[in-house]
């Protein structure tokens, strides 16, 4: 017998153990064939065939099926921190339709969520209609944000998809921990929404060359954190169209201060993401000492807890992270606690790939030295691969560590995810300090002959399967 299934459900079965089932993706004459849903486009089928059984009996099931999207859902958000980005897990994939599949299923998860926890009835009625327009809405806006992710080697579509998982992942550790903001569905929702953005239109280039060349971006937004304003300035323009206002309307609910919070939660935590911005990563660290430290700090130099600064609507080149108030019926400390926690929970996604396999670090560390080398090529900085052996060790030792160690502070996850992560900074930096050299040298080689990107990893990797999503 063979059953046909979505990708989402062969992907749950190729994780499980004993199913004695196979996978073969659906083909005709080598051309993939799917389903073509009405509004949603084709999607891949596959076969899982069982061969003591008869294959003359077929059975289609539903891609779009409700149950079957909250079960893969909840099958990535159980996945261990550790299998982040790695193959044979439910949120891998190197397809980019089956990404944004994967995406649209994720936020919609988080925005039923959010609208079940409004205890308002004309929300939580939500009829199957309702909902599968709200589906199509999110699969449109993903659509946009996609096609406008430049082919860069790092920053991409892929990156961003990587980011988008890691975020939802830390968010359901902080629910797992009953931790600060484990109930406040709608800053999860806002959260992976800003994950899935923060890059988009990324040139591939630094802000600092940027502003060197005098690129236009550079200047309409003052010369700072050019390419954080820019993604959000096209999330915003394309979330505030008229064709998405159901979208909307299904995020903010009927309380216009959801719609503040929420683009509030945006901007500071993608701000946040601009890590070579020294004012804002002060602002940021001490704002974290005066909330988590015992130390009875003044918070007036780095944040004001205003309630009208959450209703005010800045230009956004006089957006700064200490004028943004996200909670403001909060007291003043606990609004410090949680945004301080938001800010630390998207600057570790991120860069989650220093916190996760090493496998998986080096995937993604290869990927920046070949983006930055691009710009090399192009005369715009100095080779950073007689520099990436020093730069990786600092960046671990400067940042990483601090990183993790300041959101050990906060006591938002458990001690079991908590050491999961430190385990893997500490085992990435001892990989490196002795095998950094070489590391960098097959880099260097791979980068400036051209080699795929498949062989360079397998090098590194010592002939194990090279990761290459």
């Amino acid at each position: 017998m063979r059953v046909k299934f979505c990708h989402k459900i062969s992907r749950m079965i190729a994780k499980a153990t004993n199913n004695n089932l196979i996978a073969e993706e659906k083909k005709v004459e080598s051309e993939n064939v799917g389903i073509d849903l009405k509004g949603i486009g084709l999607k891949r089928t596959w076969w899982k065939k069982k061969e003591a059984l008869e294959r003359n009996s077929e059975v289609q099931t539903s891609d779009i099926s409700s149950t079957s999207d909250i079960a893969f859902i909840e099958s990535i958000n159980v996945q261990d921190w550790m299998d982040l980005g790695k193959p044979c897990q439910p949120s891998y994939s190197t397809d980019i339709n089956e990404m944004k599949d994967t995406l649209c299923s994720l936020l919609n998860f988080r925005l039923e969520k959010l609208v079940h926890s409004r205890n308002d009835s004309i929300c939580t009625s939500d009829s199957d209609l309702n909902s599968s327009l709200t589906i199509n809405s999110i699969a449109r806006y993903i659509d946009r944000i996609c096609e406008l992710y430049i082919i860069n080697d790092y920053h991409n579509f892929h990156h961003a998809y990587h980011v988008t998982i890691s975020i939802n992942k830390l968010v359901e550790m902080t629910i797992v921990n009953n931790s600060i903001l484990h109930d406040d569905y709608l800053t999860h929702f806002a959260l992976v929404f800003s994950a899935l953005v923060h890059d988009v239109g990324h040139k591939g280039i630094p802000n600092f060359i940027l502003i060197k060349l005098g690129d236009e971006l550079a200047e309409t937004y003052n010369k700072t954190s050019i390419a954080e304003k820019n993604s959000l300035k096209i999330a915003f323009d394309i979330l505030n169209e008229e064709c998405f206002s159901s979208l909307r309307d299904k995020i903010y609910g009927s309380n216009p201060a959801d719609a503040t919070k929420f683009e509030n939660i945006a901007q500071d935590t993608i701000l946040c993401t601009d890590i070579f911005n020294a004012n804002r990563m002060a602002i940021s660290k001490e704002r974290w000492e005066i909330a988590f430290s015992k130390q009875n700090t003044d918070c007036e130099a780095s944040y004001t807890h205003n309630p009208a600064i959450g209703n005010t609507n800045h230009d956004i080149n006089e957006l700064e992270i200490d004028k943004i108030c996200i909670f403001p019926d909060d007291d003043e400390h606990a609004c410090l606690q949680k945004t301080s926690a938001l800010e630390h929970l998207i600057q570790v996604a991120d860069v989650a790939h220093n916190f996760q396999s090493w496998e998986v670090f080096i995937k993604w560390n290869y990927r920046l030295v070949k983006e930055l080398f691009v710009c090399h090529e192009s005369g715009w900085m100095g080779d950073v691969t007689t520099t990436w052996n020093d730069g990786q060790q600092n960046f671990t030792d400067t940042y990483v560590l601090p990183l993790i160690s300041r959101v050990h502070d906060m006591n938002i996850f458990s001690d079991a995810d908590y050491n999961s992560m430190y385990e893997a900074v500490d085992n990435i930096r001892q990989k490196w300090k002795v095998d950094g050299k070489e590391i960098c040298s097959a880099m260097q080689y791979g980068v400036k002959v051209g080699e795929k990107e498949e062989v360079v990893i397998g090098k590194i990797l010592n002939n194990r399967t090279a990761l290459t999503a």
